[in-house]
């Protein structure tokens, strides 16, 4: 089983990520809205490994708790690996856990290759089931954290990224608090670089 692949974004291309570890090059599925990511930079991703008999594949994610989201979609007996990544290219991990919680079956079933009836039965078997984690804190410490997270495995210091959020929730000129987790990574990039 792999854990985890940390080394250089070599490319995006078509949701998979190339990873350059030391020289070998994996191929790791990502969500849709990780394209942005930059190129060339130390990047961490949480890997599923998935086995078949004829291919193994990896999908990739940027903190924990979005893996174990895809695993816990993936658990639901017809939802493959590749629908599962569909949902989770859908938004964050936390929407995407809460638009389960919530039973929208509407936003679920936005997903290229899960219909009404999936989607329904996804929420059904998953409701209950999600982490904790996404319900014991604000959407605002919920947002940091998944930044946090996000910017250290690019490789930035925790100093230093405590350093950008500060900054930028003081700058009353941008709508931080409000932006989602990828238009906060955006900004805290721009501070950082």
């Amino acid at each position: 089983m792999i854990g985890y692949i940390e080394g250089k974004l070599d490319s995006v291309q078509e949701g998979c990520a190339y990873v350059d570890v030391q020289g070998v090059g994996y191929s790791i599925y990502i969500p849709a809205h990780y394209s942005a990511l930059p190129f060339g930079g130390l990047v961490r991703f949480w890997t599923s490994h998935i086995v078949r008999e004829q291919s193994q594949e990896l999908f990739g994610f940027l903190t924990i708790l979005e893996r174990e989201i895809f695993e816990l979609l993936h658990s639901v007996s017809g939802v493959g690996p590749r629908s599962a990544l569909s949902i989770m290219s859908l938004g964050d991990a936390q929407l995407v856990a809460r638009s389960i919680a919530q039973s929208d079956t509407a936003f679920i079933a936005g997903a290229p290759g899960i219909g009404k009836r999936s989607a329904e039965k996804i929420c059904l078997m998953l409701k209950d089931r999600l982490p904790q984690t996404f319900f014991m804190a604000s959407d605002h410490s919920m947002h940091d954290r998944d930044v946090v997270d996000v910017l250290e495995t690019l490789g930035y210091t925790p100093a230093d990224v405590r350093k950008a959020l500060s900054t930028l929730s003081a700058d009353s000129s941008q709508d931080f608090s409000s932006a989602d987790t990828q238009d906060r990574i955006k900004q805290a990039l721009k501070l950082l670089q």
